[in-house]
């Protein structure tokens, strides 16, 4: 569930996917932690959400359909795995604030952003096939908050899903 108060089109809403199976995320996990430089004596809660944006006649290849956006989490990554017959999809960073990204690049396979929720907006452009077969891109956010600060829980639940007053867009105070 993400909070209202970050993400307007789809906060609020209670959300659950599949477990991930045939794929063990540890070392993606582990190596992560260690270019942080974690402490190892304090816990975290990590998530790992995975998908397919689609490019075809049906799909419209929107990889980020309520745009440039903070999760409300302390550490974001956003690792693409796969891009099959497709352009576009670019990785934007922009500051809060800010209506011009300040990094802007298409992800290979394999490469990956890391980002402070708190200090930046960030977002991907659509992606279109390069034939009329389609396409697709496959990534993976992981996302990481301190255990005492964790998302998830009835305490979080309602913080998420209570209505935002105008004005209190977290995404453009600065």
């Amino acid at each position: 569930m993400q909070a209202k108060a970050y993400n307007q089109k789809v906060g609020g809403v209670k959300r659950d996917f599949d477990p991930i199976t045939g794929v063990d995320p540890t070392p993606q996990f582990a190596h992560l932690a260690n270019l942080m430089k974690f402490d190892k004596n304090q816990t975290f809660q990590v998530n790992l959400h995975q998908w397919r944006t689609r490019v075809s006649d049906v799909y419209k290849g929107a990889t980020i359909p309520e745009g440039p956006h903070r999760d409300g989490h302390h550490i974001t990554s956003v690792t693409v795995w796969n891009r099959k017959n497709v352009s576009g999809g670019d990785s934007t960073l922009f500051q809060i604030g800010k209506t011009e990204p300040f990094f802007k690049k298409v992800l290979k396979p394999g490469q990956c952003l890391v980002m402070r929720d708190e200090d930046m907006v960030h977002g991907a452009d659509d992606i279109t096939a390069n034939s009329d077969d389609g396409g697709s891109r496959d990534i993976w956010v992981i996302s990481i908050n301190p255990w005492n600060d964790r998302r998830y829980g009835d305490t979080f639940e309602e913080f998420a899903s209570a209505e935002v007053s105008s004005g209190s867009d977290p995404i453009a105070a600065e």
